[in-house]
């Protein structure tokens, strides 16, 4: 698989002009939802204390793990 580093960055900005403060993360989920969606996950939610929580097969797990709320400031 080659990396588009162009896409990347697209996709970078994309995620960081959401204005996302704590408590108020619901559009970047959304975003992030129709992203991985793309990769072919199909397992995908936000648990009741706003962490992303996405699946794909039956593989090995995996974690991946960021804060995706923003200070403002």
């Amino acid at each position: 698989m080659l990396v588009d580093v162009d896409q990347i960055a697209e996709l970078l900005l994309k995620l960081v002009k959401i204005y996302t403060p704590s408590g108020r993360e619901s559009e970047l989920h959304d975003v992030l939802s129709e992203i991985i969606e793309e990769f072919g996950y199909e397992e995908r939610y936000v648990d009741e204390v706003g962490n992303f929580i996405a699946s794909y097969g039956n593989g090995i797990p995996i974690l991946l793990a960021s804060h995706i709320d923003t200070v403002p400031g």
